[in-house]
């Protein structure tokens, strides 16, 4: 029997190798495609969600952009504005620092009494000060006749680096009026001296529509500058009561054009104009988002180098910054005494935000707005002191109202006016000296009228205006410091 003999091994069938490049391929590819698809998308939500910003703003607030807003501006003919009146008065020398200020400190100490008059030291220093003015002082004393103005303002493509010095150089005219006050004072010729206070009140009005925060708080430091020049005219003497009527008219005027607003729309505004700027190319951001503390640091390089390639990721953030000074603006319109809690929570809504556009660029509303509440007090108490003055010109016996009430029963008042700060009725009070018309401060707290003309930011102390008895005003002189104390 036969065994057939078996055949070769059937060998398994092997597979080809499978090329696995491609796929490496398609790895890399999307790896590398993905940032810039994230970044694309990143755009895309951004440019939506920036869109959706705008419409709710102009919704809430139409002509908020900053071409509509200059647009806006009611035009001022040249000789009715202040501010061009002021730069042609300073315009003869720009170098018009007229007091030295380490003399003037020394001279003129803080603590000096507001109703005694000056020492010949005083009187001296101040005179050869004036000296190198001329007439232009004659100029200055008349700017009390202009009610408004405005100055030309060039507003750079980044908003931040605006310059405003004609802005600043008002404050040199003020120093001139409150010091000329006090001269005229001196020399006995009260109505003359409230001229020159109103001239320094005037100024304000140069920066009402204003845009800009800066210039608004310029405003309030010529508003304080004048109420401080004619508590301390007051003090010297008594004014012819058409005079005090009319100051009392302008201060009220004053009062009731504040240019807060303005100027946080104004910044709001700027802002945009910014990011506008950013999103357009125009504006690098690393910059104003990264700062450098000092000429080494690789970290903010890198920072500011990743803001300025890739604004995407932080532009994506301005959205929510725009609401957020919108929010301001809508809390900036309401009445100051309905401000403050709604204020507050706005201001934490920051502290607990992740924002860093927010974080790094948001207006400083709580700060402005506690400079608004003391001008707005001061200006306030300033006009209804002065009708006090009025009143007690006009009374027989020459004695001072025992309420404010007395004073609106007289016809010098429409009114007795509430306190911006709590709408509650202006506080009065009568003191051995004379008597303290005052709003009880942003710090919200009624300290019984105690005013420090030089500490209106610190709490315990209100902002108001005071007002001597007739015997206790012009008082003697303090001696001047020994003349080696005194630097030139």
């Amino acid at each position: 029997m036969s065994t057939a003999s078996p055949g070769p091994p059937i060998m398994p069938a092997v597979k080809p190798a499978r090329r696995r490049w491609p796929y490496l391929l398609a790895g890399v590819v999307l790896l590398l495609a993905t940032p810039f698809a994230y970044y694309a998308l990143l755009q895309f939500r951004t440019q939506n969600d920036w869109r959706a910003a705008e419409a709710e703003t102009d919704a809430l607030d139409p002509r908020w952009r900053m071409e509509q807003i200059l647009a806006d501006l009611a035009p001022i003919p040249d000789d009715e504005n202040i501010a061009l009146a002021t730069i042609r008065i300073l315009a003869p020398g720009r170098t018009n620092i007229s007091i030295p200020p380490k003399r003037y400190e020394v001279l003129f100490p803080d603590d000096y009494p507001v109703n005694a008059e000056m020492n010949p030291e005083q009187i001296k220093f101040l005179r050869e000060s004036f000296k190198r003015i001329g007439n232009r002082l004659d100029d200055a004393r008349e700017l009390r006749k202009y009610t408004r103005g405005r100055f030309k303002l060039a507003i750079s493509e980044d908003f931040f680096s605006t310059q405003i010095p004609d802005h600043q150089e008002v404050r040199i005219l003020a120093e001139w009026l409150i010091h000329d006050a006090r001269l005229v004072a001196q020399d006995d010729e009260m109505d003359k001296a409230l001229q020159s206070c109103e001239s320094c009140l005037a100024l304000g009005c140069a920066f009402c529509d204003d845009p800009y925060v800066m210039a608004f708080l310029i405003q309030c430091a010529m508003h304080s500058d004048a109420v401080t020049a004619f508590e301390r005219v007051l003090a010297q003497g008594e004014a012819a009561d058409a005079v005090l009527l009319r100051v009392q008219k302008r201060v009220l005027t004053e009062y009731r054009t504040t240019s807060w607003l303005a100027a946080m729309r104004g910044d709001r505004a700027g802002h945009h104009l910014f990011f506008e700027g950013v999103r357009a190319g125009r504006q690098k951001l690393g910059g104003w988002i990264f700062f450098r503390i000092n000429n080494e640091n690789l970290l903010v390089d890198i920072k500011q180098w990743g803001a300025d390639t890739f604004p995407a990721v932080y532009l994506r953030q301005y959205p929510d910054h725009l609401r957020y000074n919108t929010a301001l603006v809508e809390i900036t319109k309401l009445p100051y005494h309905e401000r403050k809690g709604k204020l507050a929570a706005h201001q934490d809504s920051l502290y607990a935000s992740t924002n860093a556009v927010m974080r790094t660029f948001a207006i400083a509303g709580a700060i402005v707005h506690a400079a608004e509440g003391r001008t707005r007090g001061l200006l306030l108490s300033a006009a209804v002191a002065i009708a006090c003055e009025r009143y007690r010109l006009q009374h027989p016996q020459r004695t001072w109202p025992s309420t404010l009430e007395e004073v609106v029963k007289k016809g010098l008042l429409d009114e007795v006016p509430r306190d911006p700060i709590d709408n509650q009725p202006l506080r009065f009070r009568t003191t051995k000296e004379g008597i303290v018309v005052y709003s009880i401060g942003p710090d919200g707290n009624d300290d019984g009228g105690k005013i420090e003309r030089n500490n209106t930011n610190r709490p315990g102390v209100d902002v108001g205006f005071r007002l001597w008895n007739v015997n206790l005003r012009r008082q003697r002189a303090l001696p001047a410091p020994a003349e080696l104390e005194v630097p030139n």
